[in-house]
């Protein structure tokens, strides 16, 4: 199976997840999301979405996590402004079961160069994922820098 959503078919859904997305009405929704948009998304493969926050962290189609993100455009969003409003430059935060690093990204966008960020993950596997989403970011910050010190 193709490793991408089928562009053609993802535009032609967009009332249907719209009605998921922006509806206040509950009433088919886990209905549609599990049998029209659920069965589209391919068993494998992943994509890098933007978190907010200048950042950037790469998903899975297959979980829950990155079908959030597509469906409603973002996962616990006024939890992480609150939090990152909270954290101010220089602090220590501690991330217990920072799973593949949504929280620990913001807490380190947050906290800055002088800050900390203790992200705890006990399973290897998003140990794994964490790392690769640590390393995504980590580059487009030296991308940036780069950019600026050309100019």
């Amino acid at each position: 199976m193709n490793n991408k959503i089928n562009p053609i078919i993802w535009k032609l859904l967009w009332p249907i997840r719209a009605y998921i997305r922006y509806s206040p009405l509950p009433r088919g929704k886990s209905f549609l999301a599990r049998h029209l948009i659920f069965p589209i998304l391919p068993s494998k493969g992943s994509f890098t979405t933007d978190l907010g926050h200048n950042l950037e962290i790469k998903l899975r189609y297959n979980e829950t996590l990155g079908c959030s993100i597509l469906l409603y455009g973002g996962f616990e969003t006024a939890e992480l402004d609150f939090l990152s409003k909270k954290i101010s430059t220089g602090d220590t935060v501690l991330d217990v079961g920072a799973n593949i690093g949504i929280f620990s990204l913001v807490f380190a966008n947050a906290v800055g160069v002088l800050g900390k960020v203790l992200a705890l993950e006990p399973h290897p596997h998003n140990i794994e994922r964490l790392r690769n989403n640590i390393e995504l970011m980590v580059l487009k910050m030296l991308k940036s820098f780069q950019l600026q010190q050309d100019n």
